[in-house]
């Protein structure tokens, strides 16, 4: 497993003092998309995403677990969106236009998708062209944002902790204290991991990486018993057991 790219925005007191907005993006050996959102406001109110995808909007599934769409056009790819979250997600069309040239305009059939909470984490995951698109299952848990994210026997455990520095214990028996943690099954085998901006990963009860400060730590372990292993490069000094 490998994560192409990690991007990730944070802003702070962007709405009543001390309320935060942090997204990390993440893009998986080149085949899948995920967008990690979290969200704490001072008092309660909507919170939404707003994505918009170009072509026909269908729904897969519309509910407080799980909201999935797919866009498709004769001219372009599909477009395949999961979300999940923490929180019981809500749902309202977002319409728009996109001008792809000189008074040319096309109807965009956007969707907010959200929680009524004041404080959220967040799983987008989006697949373009997919002829077999990877399945998406929400796992129900009150702390943390977490989904399986299943491609026959490769099984990706994602988990978006809603409250950063304090450990989430997610139903996929993944634990981390976070921004993200993504575990790869292969055939039910552990076969990868990834930590972003964190000191703790646990998997099934055994700590797989722990930090004196938090890193973003990304392995691949390999069928002879080694690990090919990424670190962030801006963790000098730190500890680090695997």
């Amino acid at each position: 497993m490998c994560i192409r790219d990690r991007l990730v925005a944070s802003v702070g007191d962007a709405y009543d003092q001390g309320s935060t907005f942090a997204r990390g993006v993440a893009l998986v050996d080149l085949d899948y998309v995920i967008v990690a959102d979290r969200i704490s406001l001072a008092a309660p109110s909507e919170l939404d995403l707003s994505w918009r995808g170009r072509g026909t909007r269908t729904t897969r599934s519309d509910t407080t677990e799980l909201q999935a769409y797919s866009w498709t056009s004769a001219l372009r790819p599909a477009l395949d969106l999961d979300v999940v979250s923490n929180a019981p997600l809500t749902f309202e069309d977002n319409p728009s236009l996109y001008a792809e040239s000189w008074n040319v305009e096309e109807t965009i059939q956007g969707v907010l998708v959200g929680a009524n909470t004041n404080e959220a984490a967040f799983i987008s995951v989006f697949q373009i062209g997919a002829t077999s698109p990877r399945v998406v299952v929400s796992v129900g848990d009150a702390n943390a944002a977490a989904a399986r994210i299943i491609d026959g026997v490769i099984e990706d455990s994602v988990v978006v902790p809603a409250v950063v520095g304090t450990q989430s214990i997610a139903a996929l028996g993944v634990a981390t204290d976070g921004a993200l943690a993504l575990v790869r099954r292969d055939a039910a085998a552990l076969a990868a991991f990834c930590l972003q901006r964190g000191t703790t990963l646990m998997v099934d009860g055994d700590a797989l990486v722990t930090a004196s400060g938090a890193i973003t730590f990304c392995a691949t372990l390999q069928s002879d018993g080694g690990l090919v292993a990424e670190i962030s490069p801006d963790s000098p000094g730190l500890d680090v057991v695997i």
